[in-house]
């Protein structure tokens, strides 16, 4: 399958075959490649293609007069570590008849994110814990279920202080999935790296009995490329 895409300004991510990621034949646009046309071509056999193409390379019936066609999955994704609302996937199908291509349809893949953990910690004379919410908290519902990548979500951290003596700073906050390296989102100053996905933190002092002091940010459902999570 030959592939031509064309950009409006030069475009600094990744272009690959879903489920692929990790294979190198399966990336067709390395990250930073700052590139506004591409060409490329998707193996019949390899990279996830599939349909009822193959079997005519075997002298098998696959029923010709109702037209022969394969199809490849691809993902345009803007930030190289991190899959987007606004990245793109493009299921690719070639179609036709009499072995003479007919047409190339495009379809939107739905891409899910799984469930997020519930997380308490124990602290030294100072409870705290974190809450992952669905919509625009801090008093919104704990997430239960696989949400939108792109839908609008709360983290929430809190620390219990009964004599009300502490402060907080969140910092040093990390995304990962327990396979790749870690992707920072608050670095070490409690600075957001990552501004497009995150906003700043909001900080609110005496959150009724569960918290002292309460800081939230709302965020973007994201994934990483290839995994659930």
């Amino acid at each position: 399958m030959k592939v031509s895409i064309h950009f409006d300004k030069p475009f600094h991510g990744v272009i690959f075959s879903k489920g692929h990621y990790t294979y190198r034949n399966c990336i067709y646009l390395m990250p930073n490649s700052a590139v506004k046309k591409l060409f490329f071509d998707i193996s019949i056999n390899s990279c996830g293609t599939t349909g009822n193409a193959q079997g005519t390379f075997y002298n098998e019936d696959v029923g010709i007069d109702n037209g022969l066609y394969f199809e490849n999955t691809i993902i345009i994704q803007y930030d190289p570590q991190v899959q987007e609302a606004w990245d793109q996937a493009r299921r690719l199908r070639c179609t036709w008849h009499d072995q003479y291509e007919k047409a190339v349809t495009f379809r939107p893949f739905p891409v899910d994110m799984l469930d997020v953990v519930r997380a308490d910690f124990a602290g030294d004379n100072v409870g705290c814990w974190m809450q992952i919410q669905v919509g625009k908290g801090p008093w919104a519902s704990e997430v239960a279920g696989i949400v939108k990548i792109g839908q609008t979500m709360t983290m929430v951290l809190a620390i219990k202080d009964e004599e009300s003596k502490f402060d907080m700073l969140v910092r040093n906050c990390i995304a990962h999935d327990g396979k790749r390296s870690p992707i920072e989102l608050v670095d070490g100053n409690g600075c957001i790296v990552r501004p497009k996905l995150m906003t700043k933190f909001t900080k609110i002092k005496n959150f009724g009995s569960s918290a002292s002091v309460l800081a939230y940010t709302h965020f973007q459902a994201f994934k990483f490329p290839d995994s659930m999570e």
